[in-house]
């Protein structure tokens, strides 16, 4: 949504947004096969995870499905972006899932991604499980 050049699933390649396609492509080495864009994929789903669980003290207390979530959450937009919601991390920390997932759509990052958010916001809310969706983090 912010148009910044990523390559594979998701990788950022920079937040330049004024960089050329050959720019970009120059920084990452493209074009990628298959292998090398999975093992990126979960490199940078665990560094995501990891994130997590060094930012948010409750993160490995959480379900496994709301941790999936945040986990998307915070592949997609970065851990510092993610612990600006702070309604949602709070009612995270006392279980209050409903609070959490509603405090989730209440944002500027719903309105941008839409039908994602929705699907991920239900996840936080521990009602969507991640095999449920089109997409898997």
């Amino acid at each position: 949504t912010n148009q910044y050049w990523t390559i594979g699933i998701g990788h950022l390649i920079s937040l330049n947004t004024y960089l050329t396609c050959q720019q970009a492509c120059d920084l990452c080495a493209a074009p990628w096969t298959d292998a090398k864009t999975h093992a990126v994929f979960a490199d940078d789903v665990n560094t995501a995870r990891e994130a997590l669980v060094h930012a948010y003290p409750h993160f490995l207390e959480l379900p496994e499905t709301v941790q999936d979530g945040l986990i998307d959450m915070s592949f997609n937009m970065g851990i510092g972006h993610l612990l600006g919601f702070h309604d949602m991390l709070k009612a995270l920390a006392v279980g209050d899932y409903e609070t959490a997932e509603a405090a989730a759509l209440n944002s500027q990052w719903a309105r941008q991604v839409s039908q994602r958010a929705r699907e991920v916001a239900a996840m936080i809310g521990n009602r969507l499980f991640q095999s449920d969706t089109q997409r898997v983090v």
